[in-house]
């Protein structure tokens, strides 16, 4: 166990020793993939604040209920009641079918008594929902179909559906693009370590003759990828947070003149740790399998 930590130890101070001596090299590679990781961190951070912002909304007459003919006030007064218990309610109106009935000859310009007899309207409710969860809605209308007042309910899901899957393919976009960037950062990262490993190769030629092995040749190099990925994800977090004071700074100005806030909100905690062992874990992977065929590359030529 001790022998296992002084490696260890020898193969971090190696590592280390090998990025300050090149610290032109070791501080581009920091650039480079702070930058790389930065755009999808960009793209996501704007997908969650159009998230955000989507859940803010208020939406007006987005579930009507039209109630029977004849009920009773009892009826009325214990459906409203589990209407304000609902948590995605967020406003109720209540409309007479007199007052519809006339708003709605008003629309046509027409005097409906002409027509027909009778008012063909019936009562009804309108909600406002704070949530855009279709899954939600749709166990909210199972749950009121329960009540006999109710005749028929009626919902305006159409902008509903295209907005979830306008956020659902923006964020199969995202996805895809972290990905072929993780692809980019991995070959940078393997291309760099297999560099090192040949300008070292007189130095594991000797290491080799002496009874080292291949770990404890390979474990520098992965220490060198770990911290190039830690450096850029570091990198990565700076130019986040950068970006969102410049832009709420600038927003001020902007919010004079158009009325409204569009601030950005700051990414949590967790979100900016998983980028830097993403970052982490992607520089001791690269750096594994680029040292991994130097090494065997080296091996074959002795």
């Amino acid at each position: 166990m001790l022998n296992y930590l002084l490696n260890q130890k020898e193969s971090l101070a190696v590592a280390i020793r090998r990025l300050v001596y090149s610290k032109s090299a070791t501080f581009m590679m920091f650039i480079v993939i702070g930058i790389t990781m930065c755009l999808p961190a960009l793209a996501f951070l704007f997908l969650e604040n159009i998230k955000q912002a989507s859940s803010q909304i208020e939406y007006k007459a987005e579930i009507s209920i039209f109630l029977k003919t004849k009920y009773s006030d009892d009826n009325l007064k214990e459906l409203n009641v589990f209407l304000k218990e609902q948590p995605i309610v967020n406003k109720i109106v209540f409309e007479k079918r007199d007052d519809s009935w006339q708003k709605l000859q008003k629309k046509l310009n027409i005097n409906g008594l002409d027509l027909i007899d009778n008012n063909p309207l019936p009562d009804s409710l309108y909600l406002s929902l704070n949530t855009l969860d279709e899954k939600e809605i749709d166990f909210f209308i199972e749950e009121s179909k329960n009540f006999e007042i109710i005749d028929e309910i009626t919902v305006d899901s159409a902008w509903i559906n295209k907005l979830n899957s306008i956020l659902s393919l923006s964020q199969l976009i995202v996805n895809f693009i972290g990905f072929l960037l993780l692809v980019v950062l991995s070959v940078i990262i393997g291309n760099t370590i297999r560099l090192q490993t040949l300008s070292y190769k007189d130095e594991i030629e000797v290491s080799k003759l002496i009874g080292a092995s291949n770990s404890f040749i390979r474990r520098p190099f992965l220490y060198t990828g770990s911290f190039y990925g830690l450096g850029g994800g570091l990198v990565t977090i700076g130019l986040i947070k950068s970006l969102i004071y410049i832009f709420n700074l600038n927003s001020m100005a902007i919010e004079k003149t158009l009325g409204f806030n569009i601030s950005l909100l700051d990414l949590r905690f967790n979100h900016y740790f998983f980028t830097i062992m993403i970052c982490v874990a992607i520089g001791w992977l690269s750096s594994f399998f680029a040292s991994t065929r130097s090494l065997n590359k080296i091996k074959n030529n002795a």
